[in-house]
């Protein structure tokens, strides 16, 4: 076989791209990509193709972002969708695209699953297992893994989901009676305000993606499901300080409602449990069976506990840098992501 050349997904045949992802992916994430890759990173020279002879053997992708780490941005990239054509796997064809990954921007970041997280630490990756993802339980029998899990474990799951069924009902109930106080549905959502939100936030030295006003038009406006994002600001004397994005998703005639972002004042305990439980009550009015929420700082896991995000599993957070130092600060560092960050929202 000839030597694989890395290129990009403009100098590539799409239509060829195209059918190397429909082989590779579920069709609903290949459609996704084909319809909206370009803008999902950011512009088709972030989408990399391995071609092998003409044909198309191997595909990765990077979203560029800023992330802040002790108040000072830096460039990054979300290294994504890695995927090798299983006829050739063990070639080190991963390698190629490692080399590439690494000299994309001073930082390269991930959500990696449990398999790829021991295959990061073993070279030389920062990695870790202390962030979570939690759920509010509508309509326990409903959740997605509920439906999708077999064996034991979804027998489990299907017992346990039985169980909080009253518990559901009753988070239901509390939330439809539920009247805030300082929280209210942003009806005409703009870049600029939730910039400002974030400008404002306390959490000064956590590591976090900067949300300037490029991201949120980029991340949120301009996405091709605009018309499913509900926004939500909470704060006193009739400024937001608090703010939370939600998305609608429909799937197999279910309704579930993910909060991409969370930002502002996110000490206020107060006002982080309202901007929640206005959300929660927009997700129970659609008939929801669950709403879903990264939450990476233990304080605020313990706000989100109380609103009735009961469930929880583990996330992972992985990078990689030249940069020593800054590799040790991303280490031990209180950090700060969402739903928003690199490809959790994907279909």
């Amino acid at each position: 076989m000839s030597e694989p050349v890395v290129r990009t997904a403009g100098e590539v045949d799409r239509a060829s791209l195209d059918r190397f992802l429909c082989r590779v992916y579920r069709p609903g994430k290949a459609a996704f990509l084909r319809r909206n890759g370009d803008w999902w990173c950011r512009g088709q020279d972030n989408r990399w193709v391995l071609e092998d002879s003409g044909k198309v053997v191997a595909y990765c992708a990077v979203m560029p972002t800023r992330i802040l780490v002790g108040g000072e941005p830096v460039e990054t990239v979300w290294w994504i969708d890695l995927v090798v054509d299983p006829d050739h796997r063990g070639r080190g064809l991963q390698r190629v695209f490692d080399d590439r990954v690494r000299s994309a921007a001073p930082l390269v970041v991930g959500f990696p699953n449990a398999v790829a997280a021991k295959i990061h630490r073993h070279h030389g990756w920062g990695v870790r297992e202390d962030l979570r993802v939690l759920l509010m339980p509508l309509r326990p029998q409903e959740v997605g893994a509920v439906r999708r899990l077999r064996g034991w474990k979804g027998y489990g799951l299907r017992t346990v989901a039985a169980v909080l069924s009253p518990v559901g009902f009753a988070l239901g109930c509390r939330l439809q009676g539920f009247r805030p106080r300082f929280a209210r549905r942003i009806d005409v959502p703009d870049p600029t305000t939730m910039a400002d939100v974030f400008a404002r936030r306390t959490e000064i030295a956590a590591a976090t993606t900067l949300r300037d006003e490029s991201h949120f038009r980029w991340r949120f406006f301009e996405a091709p499901y605009y018309g499913d994002l509900g926004f939500f600001g909470a704060g006193r004397g009739g400024r937001v300080d608090v703010a939370a994005i939600t998305r609608k998703v429909e799937k197999e005639g279910r309704t579930a409602v993910r909060v991409l972002d969370l930002l502002g004042n996110l000490g206020d305990s107060e006002l982080v449990r309202e901007v929640m439980l206005l959300a929660a009550q927009s997700a129970v009015e659609m008939g929801a069976s669950q709403v879903t929420v990264m939450a990476t700082d233990a304080r605020l896991r313990g706000v989100l506990r109380r609103v009735g995000f009961i469930a929880s599993t583990v996330s992972r957070f992985c990078w990689w840098s030249g940069d020593n130092g800054l590799m040790n600060r991303l280490a031990d560092r209180q950090a700060l992501w969402s739903l928003a960050d690199s490809d959790n929202d994907e279909p």
